[in-house]
């Protein structure tokens, strides 16, 4: 596996497990209040969030880099 490849991987697992740990315990909270059940309920949202924030990551992290670059080239225009 190449260098940048590796590095894409890493950055999806860890931007997918922190936006995933952070909107499953707001959303559960907000939903359950901070009940005796809550962690439970967040553990599970987590483990059921990463994954899917993990494939949306690396399929989309590609065309989004891409867009932004456009973007970027766009916004500064013609070298």
């Amino acid at each position: 596996m190449s260098v940048r490849r590796s590095e894409d991987l890493l950055n999806a697992l860890l931007l997918s497990a922190l936006i995933s740990l952070v909107f499953s315990g707001l959303f559960s909270a907000l939903d359950l209040g901070l009940t005796p059940g809550w962690p439970a309920a967040w553990a599970r949202d987590f483990a059921f969030g990463w994954p899917i924030g993990t494939a949306l990551s690396l399929f989309l992290g590609p065309p989004i880099r891409r867009l932004s670059a456009w973007l970027t080239r766009a916004q500064t225009g013609p070298h």
